[in-house]
Order: structure tokens, then sequence, then C-alpha cells
């Protein structure tokens, strides 16, 4: 599954965007160049073009001409590990409620043992 985003950019404006995933800059209209942490070289993007970027880097983007459209698609973070996690922990968490209500019905049926 991909988030997309979508920006308008002024011309002459720059933003730094963190890629948390692997990310795909799709330029719609206007011209916009790209520095990506780590590379020597820039990369200019024309209206239709896309450049992919891998997580975990930096990247500036510059607008050159005014309106400049921008979608940032980015894929999602798998939710697997952190949903099993909470699976694992409401099962304990039920597990000791149901022992407790054992002994206590235990207990109130078995005075004396």
């Amino acid at each position: 599954m991909r988030q997309i985003q979508h920006y308008q950019l002024d011309a002459r404006q720059c933003a730094l965007f963190e890629t948390r995933s692997r990310t795909t800059f799709v330029l719609g209209q206007g011209h916009l160049w790209v520095t990506i942490e780590g590379e020597s070289a820039d990369h200019w993007l024309a209206a239709g073009d896309s450049l992919d970027v891998a997580a975990g880097r930096g990247v500036w983007l510059g607008a050159d001409s005014a309106d400049t459209c921008l979608d940032i698609l980015q894929e999602r973070q798998d939710s697997r590990p952190r949903l099993t996690a909470l699976v694992r922990a409401s099962a304990r968490h039920l597990r000791r409620h149901v022992r407790m209500w054992h002994r206590n019905t235990t207990q109130r049926l078995n005075p004396g043992a």
C-alpha cells in the first residue's frame, strides 16, 4: 500500500523532505531541482518525470517555476509486527485475568481448601 501526498511549490521555493520508506517523487507540472543526501549529482525533473529514492535519505526539493505540482508516493511501513506485539500483550493480559478469576471462583466454592 502507498501513501500519496500532493504538494504545490511556488517559484524559487525550497523544501527538505525526509524519506522514511522507499519514496517516489512524481512531477505533474513545472520543473523541480532535486538534491539527495549522499549523492554528488543533482537531478532535474520536468512534468511527467519521476524519481525513486531509498528510505532514510534527506531530499532537497527546489521549484524552478511557479505552480510546480509534485506527488510524493511512500511505501507504507508494514504494521504487522506492531499488530502481532499488540495481540500477544492482549493475550497475556487476558490469561492473567482468567487465572485470577479462576482462583477467586475456586476459593469461593471451596472455602476450606
